[in-house]
């Protein structure tokens, strides 16, 4: 039987564990109220220097998992997702969706 992933509040435990920088993790902990307008500059300021636009932040992708990197309380970067779980990554990504669709 599959492990299903359990997400509570700003915390999600991952599926299947990852490992980044020779950590392992098997969940991650986020705290999108620290969270500025300085973090949304800088975020779309980095996509833009990668071709990529950003038309509404709560709908592109690598705009909500940047977001969602700065937010988490464990030291990651966003290429952690290159080995994470896609289920994991897109609870993930949801979860700064709801974020910032509760904040409109």
């Amino acid at each position: 039987m599959a492990e299903i992933k359990k997400i509570k509040k700003n915390s999600i435990t991952l599926s299947k564990s990852v490992t980044y920088n020779g950590v392992e993790y098997t969940e991650l902990d986020f705290d999108f109220e620290k969270l500025t307008g300085a973090d949304g500059m800088s975020i779309e300021a980095e996509l833009q220097a990668q071709g990529i636009a950003v038309l509404v932040e709560s709908v592109t992708g690598p705009y909500l998992a940047r977001m969602a990197i700065r937010a988490c309380k464990q030291p990651i970067g966003v290429d952690i997702f290159d080995n994470m779980a896609l289920n994991d990554y897109v609870s993930i990504k949801g979860m700064a969706k709801s974020f910032l669709l509760k904040s409109n």
